[in-house]
């Protein structure tokens, strides 16, 4: 079970980072 939790926020980690990137990429691209 710690094992499939782990998997789980690794994951979630990843995600979060390119939607974080993403919004980040937008928001200089409308400034300019």
């Amino acid at each position: 079970m710690s094992e499939n939790v782990i998997g789980m926020l690794k994951r979630f980690k990843i995600i979060a980072d390119k939607y974080r990137d993403r919004r980040k990429r937008c928001r200089s691209d409308s400034l300019s």
